[in-house]
């Protein structure tokens, strides 16, 4: 009797350190997964501060562009990557900003700034894409309205040059203009060829020349230049006894970007139809 007494003393004892034990592990479990669990509570916040910090803000245009000498400010518009490319060509360290920005919107294909001459109102600039380059530049005319000229020119098997005109002013902002309006001789000039040319030679060179110092325009054909005399908001052809009129009801031009046909290259007037050819084949 006393032998079983004492075996059922020291079976209670070993049961009840047993369960000591197993409630001790638990505890050192539940303590562990609650520091697990800590640990990732606060790696997570850590990970969404650092996505926080490193996500682009909106680019206020407004900001960027209010106090831009008035040829940067048509060049820019509300365009940012454009805005990227004028930092960029000025060495504003602001352009990583607005590249950080831009770039989880997909691939940039910025326009390069070549020359910037802000006295003179000039800014020359071309797409790495294209075989072209763009001049803008603008006249202030008597009524306070600022003359916009954007003149493109594209060179491959031969060089075609174009012109597109809007007007500015602060009250309505910009308005296309008809190009014809701003040159009434200007189907009669893109349908001139070099002398002893016919269509069935081909194509020809012809250019725009924007005015860096001065104010009139230049069109040549094959390396005669035409010049285009300023008379504050037009442009007369020399030695022209051209009336100056206004072109009443006259279609707004299609800006070349906004053309769903545009592929690089500015169209070639025959008989005054536009024609384009494709600069890529």
């Amino acid at each position: 009797m006393k032998l079983l007494n004492a075996l059922s003393i020291l079976t209670f004892v070993v049961v009840l350190f047993s369960c000591t034990q197993s409630e001790k592990e638990t505890d050192k479990k539940v303590d562990l997964t609650e520091e697990v669990d800590t640990s990732i509570e606060e790696e997570a916040e850590v990970t969404a501060e650092d996505e926080n910090e490193s996500q682009p803000t909106d680019i206020d245009m407004e900001e960027f562009t209010k106090d831009l000498p008035w040829i940067e400010k048509f060049f820019v518009k509300d365009d940012p990557l454009r805005l990227y490319s004028l930092l960029k060509y000025k060495e504003d360290d602001r352009y990583i900003q607005i590249y950080e920005t831009l770039r989880s919107q997909g691939e940039l294909f910025p326009e390069t700034i070549v020359e910037l001459d802000n006295k003179n109102g000039f800014i020359k600039f071309f797409q790495p894409s294209t075989d072209c380059h763009t001049t803008l530049v603008y006249w202030n005319q008597s009524n306070g309205a600022k003359l916009i000229g954007k003149g493109i020119n594209c060179c491959t098997m031969f060089c075609e040059g174009d012109i597109y005109f809007e007007v500015y002013d602060e009250d309505s902002g910009y308005t296309k203009l008809d190009v014809n309006h701003v040159i009434p001789e200007y189907k009669k000039l893109r349908s001139t060829m070099p002398d002893g040319h016919s269509i069935e030679d081909g194509g020809y060179d012809n250019s725009i020349e924007l005015p860096r110092k001065g104010m009139d325009i230049q069109f040549c054909i094959e390396g005669d230049c035409k010049v285009l005399i300023w008379n504050d908001g037009k442009f007369i052809l020399k030695e022209s006894k051209v009336k100056v009129e206004e072109v009443e009801n006259a279609p707004d031009p299609i800006d070349p970007r906004e053309d769903p046909d545009y592929i690089g290259t500015p169209c070639k007037y025959v008989d005054g139809e536009c024609i384009r050819h494709n600069h890529k084949k």
